[in-house]
């Protein structure tokens, strides 16, 4: 789904923020109120960049769609799948992936990678 009319304009609505660079972490203990208030900034910048491209996307041509994009249909299609190419008691196995990126002083980046899923 495309919240922008373009590529362009998505890249120019997320240049130089927050959603392009990363959250940005100051030097030594986040937990000292200066460092903080750094770091609640950027996520209120963050919550604020959210807000506005969700209002985006309300608006896009294809917005129809978004009440099945979530998690729960996600699971449900492919369980669903799993049945009727299987039966009902198939094992379900899928691979999912979310990297969350964060910069220490703008000098490297830290992905930090998906866990597993595993069978209880």
């Amino acid at each position: 789904m495309s919240c922008f009319p373009s590529y362009r304009e998505a890249q120019a609505f997320r240049h130089g923020t927050v959603l392009q660079q990363g959250f940005n972490l100051p030097p030594g203990d986040p937990s000292i109120p200066l460092n903080r208030a750094y770091i609640l900034a950027q996520m209120r910048d963050w919550l604020a960049l959210n807000r506005a491209q969700s209002k985006m996307c309300l608006n896009a041509p294809e917005a129809d769609d978004l009440p099945h994009m979530s998690t729960t249909t996600v699971a449900r299609d492919i369980d669903y799948m799993s049945t009727a190419l299987d039966d009902q008691d198939a094992l379900i196995y899928f691979w999912g992936r979310k990297y969350m990126r964060c910069s220490s002083n703008a000098k490297h980046s830290v992905l930090i990678p998906p866990q597993p899923l595993t069978d209880p």
